[in-house]
């Protein structure tokens, strides 16, 4: 009768044993599939300047919007352009693109330092291409007043932009800062 006993045991410690390894390994699986929500706070960024380059001798412009970067963590940020995706907040509809509106002719690229150290700062740039408008002459393209022109209804397109890095999960929300340096240049003119 004891060794019935002690099989007995035996086999109800091991399923015991498997349940608890089961809920266990089930819990972790759960875990790690849940939906991840993205670090906001991490990184801030503070809107500095945009500036315009023109290409007359080609079909594009290029518009870079420069930002200072706030890292608020206690560890260096590295910066690798492959590991970003760059969208920008669409005023019709508020919606994430990657599309920057009519006329972009390739995907936004990010430039800057490095990295940028643990609560430090470092200043990136967004870099958007756009296409003139096909009615534009080669005098067109030479006349600043008719390319600020299309300029301003490119920027009406957007809200805001954003940086998402999947490998840390932040999310950088870079703030619309161009219609205040418009609304500037009007009040100087």
């Amino acid at each position: 009768m004891t060794w019935k006993r002690l099989i007995l045991m035996s086999a109800s410690f091991g399923a015991g044993f498997a349940i608890v390894v089961s809920l266990i390994f089930g819990g972790v699986v759960l875990y790690q599939s849940r939906p991840r929500s993205w670090n906001t706070n991490a990184l801030k960024a503070h809107f500095q300047t945009m500036e315009l380059s023109t290409q007359p001798q080609q079909d594009s412009f290029i518009l870079d919007f420069i930002y200072d970067i706030e890292n608020k963590t206690n560890r260096d940020y590295e910066i690798v352009p492959l590991n970003l995706t760059v969208l920008a907040n669409l005023t019709e509809g508020q919606s994430l693109s990657k599309e920057f509106g009519h006329y972009q002719t390739s995907d936004a690229v990010v430039s800057g330092p490095p990295f940028i150290p643990a609560q430090g700062k470092a200043r990136i740039s967004i870099r958007v291409t756009y296409a003139y408008p096909s009615e534009f002459t080669a005098n067109d393209k030479n006349d600043l007043s008719k390319v600020t022109k299309s300029v301003d209804r490119r920027l009406q397109e957007l809200s805001s932009l954003a940086i998402f890095d999947k490998t840390h999960y932040y999310r950088i929300d870079l703030p619309e800062g161009w219609k205040k340096l418009a609304e500037s240049d009007v009040n100087k003119n």
